[in-house]
């Protein structure tokens, strides 16, 4: 692995184990320390072999902090300072706050079912991407809060945005906020 604490983990649709790493345990850096988050990496394991990638290897710098596979097969990789990272099997592109991002600090990764790309930034808000278009949505779009830690989709193909201050659903078109839960820290969403 490229560090010991494991952040996140998803299993591909080869199978393949992919494990976003760094440093740190939990909590904020000290003030005006944020060195420490840039030591990151990805590690895949074929069932064989690790193999591991970090920033010398085209992925973006910081530690991993979610996991998701598209749906042509691309991995990708949030970071907590340099945006996401997308791997295609042979080399990383990476897009931060200069190509439209909200925050380069990406707690959460989600495709919806039109293949859109959402990203959960911490500051930032929450972004949705096609690769061609970057749209990001802040408390004027609905967001109870510009943490954005969670991120899920139901069977009807709504995306459900987990904040620091409570939930909203994306239903198509826009943001829509659920009242009575403004206040709570939404850490994960799942439907049963």
């Amino acid at each position: 692995l490229a560090y010991d604490w494991v952040r996140c983990l998803l299993e591909d649709t080869e199978g393949r184990i992919w494990a976003g790493t760094g440093l740190w345990g939990s909590g904020a850096p000290p003030s005006g320390d944020e060195s420490r988050w840039q030591k990151g990496g990805l590690s895949c394991w074929d069932g064989d072999h690790f193999h591991t990638y970090t920033s010398s290897d085209g992925l973006a710098p910081g530690m991993i902090r979610c996991v998701q596979q598209d749906r042509e097969g691309n991995i990708w990789a949030g970071t907590w300072g340099g945006g996401v990272s997308r791997w295609d099997g042979v080399r990383f592109r990476s897009w931060t706050t200069d190509d439209g991002l909200g925050s380069n600090r990406v707690f959460s990764l989600h495709e919806d079912r039109d293949g859109y790309l959402w990203l959960g930034t911490l500051g930032g808000g929450l972004t949705r991407c096609d690769l061609a278009h970057v749209i990001t949505c802040t408390h004027t779009d609905g967001l109870p809060d510009r943490g954005v830690v969670s991120l899920s989709r139901d069977r009807q193909g709504s995306v459900w945005i987990g904040t620091w201050s409570g939930v909203c659903r994306w239903d198509g078109e826009a943001l829509i906020p659920l009242d009575c839960t403004f206040g709570l820290y939404v850490y994960a969403i799942t439907q049963d």
